[in-house]
């Protein structure tokens, strides 16, 4: 039995990314040249149609779903006023459990 060869004894390996630097790559292009948005009207029909279909789904997708979906849509129908009403309560009813403690606290 002959022993293997070690790594030292072996000829170095020729690397192909040298090689395949070395070659020069030629690229073709094919058909004529084209201006941007210049494609094909239908093409472009075809893709806003798609578009509207797609944002159309999504719109109807937007069923609340169990308890926390439905809280979630009340948050967003609330028009601006409705928000200033419910956070100034909220203020109000702070102020008098603030106002509570401190009383609690002076007896």
């Amino acid at each position: 039995p002959k022993p293997a060869p070690s790594k030292s004894t072996l000829p170095p390996s020729v690397s192909t990314s040298a090689f395949a630097s070395t070659v020069p790559r030629t690229y073709t292009v094919g058909g004529p040249a084209r201006t941007l948005g210049s494609g094909s009207p239908g093409a472009q029909e075809d893709a806003r149609r798609k578009a509207a279909e797609a944002a159309e789904a999504r719109l109807s997708s937007k069923k609340p779903k169990g308890t926390l979906g439905k809280k979630l849509q009340e948050e967003q129908s609330q028009t601006m006023k409705t928000t200033r009403e419910n956070a100034s309560e909220a203020e109000i009813r702070a102020r008098e459990a603030d106002a509570a403690a401190q009383a609690r606290a002076y007896n």
